[in-house]
């Protein structure tokens, strides 16, 4: 799974039932070796482009989606 799809928490923090993941297939994904990403959702969306950051320790691959309307 690529990512939550516009994220919402239900009861105790839970995902709701009309929760949605991305496939890798629907998003047209850009990493770049600064740190940067860029994904461009293929499925409809209403943030069709999200800009993050990653970085990788260890095992562990930690992303950061910052999303402006």
């Amino acid at each position: 799974m690529l990512s939550r799809f516009l994220p919402r928490s239900g009861p105790a923090g839970r995902p709701r039932s009309d929760d949605r993941f991305l496939d890798f297939s629907e998003a047209d994904l850009t990493l770049r070796p600064d740190g940067t990403f860029t994904a461009v959702l293929l499925a409809p969306s209403p943030l069709p482009t999200l800009d993050g950051h990653w970085h990788v320790h260890d095992v562990y691959l930690a992303t950061a989606i910052t999303a402006l309307r």
